[in-house]
């Protein structure tokens, strides 16, 4: 079967991890994959920095602003590369990908990673789709617990992550 589409979409994945006791204990993680002009799988594999995270809401685990936080760090890792396509983007956490897709949440320490994952798409033309993945099929579970053996079967390129930059975006200082 042929993807009907004028281009092949990018596909995105990403995910996160928050394992108290581990060190660091806030995982996050990226795939990117391209088939244009010829395949390419991508990923990262990083802390969430703590000064951030301090400054959420309080609450047992971080999972959400977390799973959140990873997706518009994967769109300024690979911005470039995304520019003018369209993006399949897959989430295994449901409140996360269902904020996305609305544009908002309810909890103030979300909505403005939302709103950078947005604009960023904006600033470079991304058409995003956004879907809900099982956690077992997410390609991004692996570089988001620290533990990247799961893409040893395809050919792949290890990215250093471009967090937003704080004089442009006020929420990363």
């Amino acid at each position: 079967q042929t993807c009907a589409l004028p281009i092949s979409p990018a596909i995105l994945y990403t995910d996160a991890s928050d394992v108290p006791g581990r060190d660091p204990r806030y995982g996050l993680g990226g795939v990117l994959i391209t088939q244009s002009p010829s395949f390419s799988l991508e990923y990262f594999s990083c802390h969430a920095p703590p000064e951030l995270v301090s400054q959420w809401l309080p609450k047992e685990n971080h999972m959400t602003p977390l799973e959140t936080l990873a997706a518009p760090v994967a769109l300024h890792t690979w911005s470039a590369k995304l520019a003018n396509t369209q993006l399949i983007h897959f989430i295994d956490n449901n409140s996360a990908a269902s904020n996305l897709v609305k544009g908002y949440s309810n909890k103030s320490d979300t909505t403005p990673l939302i709103g950078d994952y947005w604009l960023t798409a904006a600033e470079h033309g991304i058409d995003i789709y956004i879907d809900r993945v099982e956690s077992k099929s997410n390609l991004a579970d692996g570089p988001g617990r620290f533990l990247l053996t799961t893409l040893d079967a395809w050919p792949h390129k290890r990215v250093q992550p471009c967090f937003p930059n704080p004089s442009v975006h006020q929420l990363f200082i």
